[in-house]
């Protein structure tokens, strides 16, 4: 069969004595070509179908290469959009921060207020001189205090805005999913404190209303009166009055320190968490 391709089967040697030595060279040079031909039509085919395979490979790996490419685009969208997601999400949360660390400022405005107040109605009750400097010095040391924390939270809340920067940056750079899971539970955690912090304010104010109204019992003017009076009974009332006063002022005093340091601890041990 492989002999028809160029010649058929007409192409054969004599066997008797018939024909020149030219016709006998001249055949066995054609059958020569004729095998080379067939031997070089072999290999082209074989190398014909290493090459239509190797096409076939290279097809599917380009195909596999753009479903991958698709895939990657596809991902890298639903990341950015992610991203935005937090970025709002950290906006909102930062805004909440600052609108709840202003209305715990307003507190601490309006409880030194009625510090200010209890001081000029101790001063105006013409208490004695011991108790007078007492409630000067309760009162002057309460300013003070109050001053250092409005200058701490006013600290606390450029610290919170430099810690939304790095949530940001960080939120950009590291795992989404891990830092939306991190981001609410800080948010709850933050929440937590805050109305935690809302209500013990809230307590604290009653509390204050509490110590006002007893001390402007305390400095009535029927309080305001002479010394020399006789009624050493009513003298030795309108005293322990003026002394329960002042002593449920200090340990106001002493409540608000102590929730101002829990409100601090609390504060730092976000930041280690964080």
């Amino acid at each position: 069969m492989e002999r028809e391709i160029l010649f058929g089967d007409r192409l054969h040697l004599p066997s008797g004595g018939g024909g020149s030595s030219c016709e006998v060279e001249l055949l066995k040079l054609l059958r020569d070509v004729d095998l080379a031909v067939l031997e070089k039509h072999r290999r082209w085919k074989t190398r014909l179908a290493h090459a239509e395979d190797a096409l076939e490979r290279r097809e599917a790996e380009l195909t596999r290469t753009k479903q991958d490419l698709a895939s990657s685009r596809e991902e890298a969208s639903q990341l950015r959009d992610r991203v935005a997601q937090l970025e709002a999400l950290q906006a909102d949360l930062v805004a909440k921060y600052d609108r709840r660390i202003g209305e715990l400022k307003e507190d601490v405005s309006r409880i030194k207020k009625r510090y200010g107040d209890l001081k000029a109605a101790a001063a105006v009750g013409g208490c004695r001189d011991c108790q007078s400097r007492g409630a000067r010095a309760a009162s002057s040391e309460a300013a003070d205090f109050w001053r250092n924390r409005a200058v701490e939270l006013e600290k606390e809340v450029a610290s919170l805005r430099e810690r939304a920067c790095r949530d940001d940056r960080a939120a950009r750079s590291g795992s989404t999913a891990s830092r939306e899971r991190d981001l609410e539970r800080v948010v709850s955690e933050k929440d937590g404190v805050i109305d935690r912090l809302t209500d013990k304010v809230t307590q604290l104010t009653k509390r204050l209303r509490q110590v006002e109204n007893a001390s402007a019992a305390a400095t009535t003017p029927a309080a305001v009166g002479s010394w020399d009076s006789p009624d050493l009974v009513e003298e030795y009332l309108r005293t322990c009055r003026d002394d329960k006063a002042q002593k449920n002022a200090a340990e106001l005093r002493t409540k608000i320190e102590r929730h101002m340091q829990e409100f601090t601890a609390r504060m730092e041990q976000d930041k280690r968490t964080l």
